[in-house]
């Protein structure tokens, strides 16, 4: 379960690149939260308001414990076994990656070539 996520100032989703079995996961949250109908088909692609109402919550602590603390956490580890990891330093962009295969150092290192040659996030 594999997914690259980029958020704006207004946490909106402006990127979101994930893999089938990340897709299926974020559906069915999805559906358990009450943001879609549980009779929807497996192949209905999410839309960026669903996936910013999943995320908002730990959109908002990252950002509260970031401007008030002015310290936010680079990662978390879940007891589901995956591994997300937070970069907030992109002129206002948040880069959110999410895995179970893949070692947090691996993300962020991913991350950092992702800004190496993407540079600032343009729309």
């Amino acid at each position: 379960m594999e997914g690259f996520f980029i958020f704006d100032m207004s946490n909106d989703l402006v990127f979101k690149f994930s893999n089938e079995e990340m897709n299926e996961k974020l559906l069915n949250i999805a559906k358990k939260s009450g943001l879609l109908h549980a009779d929807e088909t497996s192949h209905y692609k999410i839309s960026a308001d669903v996936l910013m109402q999943i995320f908002n919550p730990l959109l908002a602590n990252l950002r509260f414990m970031l401007v008030q603390f002015d310290n936010s956490f680079n990662y978390v580890k879940c007891k589901h076994g995956f591994s997300m990891v937070f970069d907030d330093e992109n002129f206002g962009f948040l880069l959110i990656t999410i895995s179970n295969t893949k070692s947090i150092e691996f993300m962020q290192r991913t991350q950092g070539v992702y800004k190496v040659f993407k540079g600032p996030f343009n729309q």
